[in-house]
């Protein structure tokens, strides 16, 4: 009974920290994209990066369906890599 109890909490913390950080993403996404369309363009997405040419190749490996601006799918797509890599350090310690 105490372990199902435990296993509760923690599947609720777990799902909690979850949709915090998707609020979050949505939120910085939503910061960059300056004119509401919904998506982020190239000159939406480089604004203000220090180092424009690989912000810029970044974003042309994150535009799948190459149009140009990134959607919500894109942007997730391109932050699991990030977190996989994150994982794996962790592993290596």
């Amino acid at each position: 009974m105490k372990t199902r109890s435990i296993l509760s909490i923690l599947l609720t913390l777990g799902l909690c920290a979850g949709a915090a950080q998707a609020k979050d993403e949505k939120k910085e996404h939503k910061g960059k994209d300056t004119d509401g369309n919904g998506t982020i363009s190239l000159a939406e997405f480089t604004a203000g990066s220090k180092d424009e040419a690989k912000a810029k190749a970044k974003f042309e490996a994150a535009d799948a369906d190459h149009n140009g601006e990134l959607d919500k799918t894109e942007l997730a797509a391109m932050k699991k890599p990030e977190k996989k890599a994150e994982g794996a350090k962790k592993e290596e310690k």
